[in-house]
């Protein structure tokens, strides 16, 4: 199996970010906050789903919890690569 690396993980997560809310990716870095970004409730949960079907390949499940406690996209990334490590502790980097 192909390693994952959390610089690869960042990549998907800002592009995510980008095509669900129609933001150009180089806006984005891992220090954006979510507020920056002007999403409402729905976005939020459009983007929880976005992104769970971006990782789903990876086993990432993201409960609506966790979601509510992500403040920026490095701390998305961090909760996939969390969560990707524990399905499979030998690719992630």
């Amino acid at each position: 199996m192909a390693e994952i690396l959390t610089q690869d993980i960042e990549k998907r997560v800002i592009k995510v970010i980008s095509e669900t809310l129609g933001r150009e990716p180089e806006e984005i870095t891992p220090e954006t906050l979510y507020s920056n970004l002007n999403m409402d409730s729905l976005d939020r949960i459009e983007l929880l789903m976005d992104l769970q079907e971006e990782f789903e390949s990876l086993g990432v499940n993201i409960s609506d919890e966790e979601a509510d406690k992500i403040q920026n996209v490095r701390e998305a990334v961090e909760l996939i690569k969390t969560k990707v490590q524990d399905q499979k502790p030998e690719v992630v980097n």
